[in-house]
């Protein structure tokens, strides 16, 4: 969903953002945690300003996360 950024809204955006946050995540899985956190904080940053490098910076991070940990596909 967030690799569609056509069709993400604020909205959308909020309530992803406080599910993740929500999460309580085991040690091995902290970083992937901060990651998604990370694209999140970029996308949120993209919609408020419409800086393509925020929305870019975000895209970036969620094909990382989905590569290095195949089994979110």
């Amino acid at each position: 969903h967030l690799l569609d950024t056509n069709s993400l809204s604020k909205q959308d955006l909020e309530k992803i953002q406080s599910q993740v946050l929500d999460l309580k995540v085991p040690a091995k899985y902290k970083n992937l945690h901060l990651d998604f956190v990370f694209a999140l904080i970029k996308m949120e940053n993209y919609l408020h300003s419409g800086q393509v490098e925020e929305k870019d910076a975000s895209q970036k991070i969620i094909s990382k996360i989905k590569a290095d940990y195949i089994w979110l596909n």
